[in-house]
């Protein structure tokens, strides 16, 4: 309903398409939610470079990482990649949203490779993980959690560590 209050593209629409997408994903309705964000992709082209660069990001990420693990996969890493350059840029590399996006590049990149040929990607998410830790991640911050929950997805799939995997879930 909120959608259809505001019928041309604005920040605050796409910001509500990106919650509910979030809903959607998180009821188990991918495709519905991958859907919402593509569509809201489309829509902040549209914004221009301020409105992109305020929700773009988030929207870009989300995006990536509903992207794993269906055919479309391979396009994860450019849209992380533009969500980093943009938080980088807006914020500073060292910042904590700037070095989450390269935490969650380093996933997305680690994922995409056959598990014999993942032990120095999931070194580089791990490295990139602890860079986010050491530069004040809060110790209760949810994302912590979902990053030791990434790094479980990565060591699943290798017979060798999978116990390592079983620990971190």
């Amino acid at each position: 309903q909120a959608l259809k209050h505001h019928p041309e593209p604005t920040v605050q629409r796409e910001a509500m398409r990106r919650v509910l997408a979030g809903l959607q994903l998180s009821a188990g309705l991918s495709e519905r939610g991958i859907a919402t964000l593509d569509e809201g992709q489309r829509h902040l082209q549209t914004l221009g470079p301020s409105g992109q660069n305020l929700i773009g990001p988030e929207v870009y990420l989300m995006l990536a990482v509903a992207l794993r693990g269906t055919p479309r996969r391979a396009e994860s890493l450019p849209l992380v990649d533009a969500a980093c350059q943009t938080l980088a840029s807006q914020r500073g590399a060292s910042t904590l949203p700037a070095l989450r996006c390269r935490a969650v590049r380093a996933w997305l990149a680690a994922g995409n490779l056959k598990a014999e040929a993942r032990v120095n990607a999931v070194q580089a998410f791990r490295a990139a993980k602890a860079r986010l830790f050491e530069a004040g991640l809060h110790e209760r911050h949810p994302l912590r959690a979902e990053l030791l929950a990434a790094e479980a997805e990565l060591l699943a799939d290798e017979p060798a560590l999978r116990a390592q995997a079983a620990a971190l879930r």
